[in-house]
């Protein structure tokens, strides 16, 4: 499609993690997530509602690897509320109702397909997004400046350094976190001594469109040598998750340590810090959360836990309170301490050699 202006802001809000926006499709305004890592992708039922045509079927490999086929629709024109950028004829994918993402209480993903004639500015500050015609290249010094490793990429793809090896990362503003490993890099990385074990867990696979992955794994907590973005260096980088995802993935948390500017056109990746050297600060706890039906259950467990509770047992009790009196999804979307506003939190839960009560608590590394 064709943005006929030169400029639009779109401001964004952060739930649980995920950057929400709102765009106009066909005069209905709909809550999206902004995702660099995916496609523009609208939920089958919401395509239903306001009546979008089918075209199609394509094929996506989600973030668990998995192939799947999706029927295709068109959007006639897609505006940007309060500019007049507007795409017309924005072919999306339809997701198939029931999905991970309703969650979120949004209708589909904004993806990097939409912007290859764009320069997209993400102002963390503002919690704005900038969009741009792109006549005029970025004005940032050049230092910030790295090309996609695809010149002919639609994603924010392209190298950095961990320590002294260098490796590729897609911008995933979808991805939950600041940096996550596919295995194989892992084991790359490790045997250049890159990486340092800090404790082993087990837990349930990655989310992706197509659902989440329910096979239990063994994980890892990894401490990285220091990972170089453009003139940026981010120290202390602890990777919790590795995925099955086909890259190496720098997450939403990114925005925590700088402003990030994606000329699509170009295929350029900025990265420009607000300070050159940064400790990455993370908070990480003993046990993670899934709701599993009507229950709320185990989905990853670390250290010395990985003994007694089993990945899916189910939370019976939260400080000695039924676990069905809290709210369900305070707890998966913003942690047990929002839900139960406590620091110290104590958890029943129902294991294979009856039922125990743990401490949920913080671990540091």
């Amino acid at each position: 499609g064709n943005a006929q202006s030169k400029r639009a802001e779109l401001p964004y809000r952060l739930v649980s993690n995920k950057m929400i926006v709102e765009i106009d499709v066909d005069g209905t305004k709909l809550p999206m997530i902004f995702d660099t890592g995916g496609v523009m992708a609208v939920m089958d039922s919401v395509c239903d509602q306001i009546g979008l045509e089918q075209i199609g079927n394509m094929v996506i490999t989600d973030m668990t690897g998995r192939k799947t086929t999706y029927p295709q629709a068109r959007i006639n024109k897609l505006t940007i509320p309060g500019s007049d950028m507007a795409f017309d004829s924005v072919s999306v994918m339809k997701i198939t109702t029931p999905s991970p993402i309703q969650q979120f209480g949004v209708a589909g993903l904004v993806g990097s397909d939409l912007w290859t004639n764009s320069i997209v500015r993400i102002d963390p500050k503002k919690q704005v997004i900038i969009i741009t015609t792109a006549e005029d290249s970025v004005a940032v010094d050049a230092r910030y400046k790295t090309p996609f490793s695809n010149p002919k990429g639609m994603h924010p793809t392209f190298p950095c350094y961990v320590g002294k090896q260098k490796i590729d990362v897609l911008f995933d503003s979808g991805a939950y976190g600041l940096f996550a490993l596919k295995e194989s890099e892992y084991r790359n990385l490790y045997s250049y001594n890159e990486t340092k074990l800090l404790e082993r867990g087990a837990g349930i696979g990655s989310t992706g469109v197509s659902g989440t992955d329910l096979q239990w794994k063994e994980r890892k907590r990894i401490r990285l040598s220091p990972l170089k973005i453009g003139a940026a260096t981010l120290e202390d980088i602890v990777v919790d998750e590795l995925t099955t995802a086909n890259n190496n993935l720098l997450g939403v948390w990114t925005l925590n340590y700088g402003e990030i500017i994606i000329d699509y056109s170009r295929h350029l990746f900025y990265f420009i810090p607000y300070e050159e050297t940064v400790q990455v600060d993370h908070e990480f706890r003993n046990i993670e959360f899934i709701g599993l039906g009507d229950k709320l259950a185990v989905k990853a467990v670390w250290g010395d836990l990985r003994r007694k509770v089993k990945v899916r047992d189910e939370i019976l009790e939260i400080n000695g309170k039924p676990a069905s009196e809290y709210d369900r999804t305070t707890i998966l979307m913003k942690g047990l301490e929002v839900a139960t506003k406590k620091k110290k939190n104590t958890l029943l839960i129902k294991t294979r050699n009856g039922n125990i009560i743990v401490k949920y608590e913080k671990m540091r590394y």
